[in-house]
């Protein structure tokens, strides 16, 4: 289970304390990842150096309307500093108004910088139609992921959107987000196609699954 958390702290009071705490839990439970804003991103990477935790970075959070050259300068800058993966929110407006080339070109700009990134689409917003070219769009944008949701829309991530999206065709890896809180539901998500768990509740998820092997054994 650990292998699959991104361990989360994208909260607006977070303080330096937080950061080093989130950091140290990444340690002790060896999660896949780290996941934070970029003024953080420098602690983050010194906390975690000579580690193979990786140091993810939002940008254009959380609601992505901001320009695309903002978008690139924050990528750029944050890579700088350390990050080793972008989870960035594209522009849901633009989508929905159907600019799907400069959707897609937007992702691709920061995926030509040469670090994995995770494209959020909050798919609260979105009728299945509309997941359905949100993946296309993903896909060919060259991003390696698609990620369900900020954790700051109505709702967060669905058991049923990621199963629908593990029946396409293009390999993108599928990050759930939002709202994943029990080690049960972080396991059905992975059950249904999850490849990565973005979450600020991996200690609970991580306690739960030591708590249900001991009543196994």
């Amino acid at each position: 289970m650990n292998k699959y958390i991104d361990h989360t702290n994208l909260k607006p009071y977070a303080t330096t304390r937080d950061i080093i705490v989130l950091c140290e839990e990444a340690l002790y439970y060896n999660f896949r990842a780290v996941c934070v804003h970029p003024s953080w991103v420098s602690l983050a990477a010194k906390a975690l150096e000579n580690t193979d935790i990786k140091i993810a970075a939002v940008i254009g959070f959380p609601l992505g309307a901001n320009c695309s050259i903002f978008k690139l300068a924050e990528a750029i800058d944050v890579i700088k500093k350390g990050a080793n993966e972008i989870d960035m929110v594209w522009n849901l407006g633009l989508f929905k108004d159907g600019k799907y080339l400069k959707v897609r070109d937007e992702i691709t700009k920061i995926v030509e910088l040469n670090v994995p990134v995770k494209v959020i689409v909050e798919t609260c917003y979105l009728d299945s139609d509309e997941l359905s070219k949100a993946y296309q769009i993903v896909r060919d944008s060259g991003a390696f992921c698609i990620k369900t949701s900020t954790g700051f829309g109505p709702k967060g991530a669905e058991y049923s959107t990621v199963k629908f999206w593990k029946t396409f065709l293009g390999g993108l890896k599928i990050k759930a987000a939002g709202n994943i809180r029990s080690y049960d539901s972080a396991k059905k998500f992975i059950e249904v196609g999850a490849d990565f768990l973005g979450t600020s509740q991996g200690i609970a998820i991580m306690r739960g699954e030591k708590d249900a092997n001991s009543k196994l054994h």
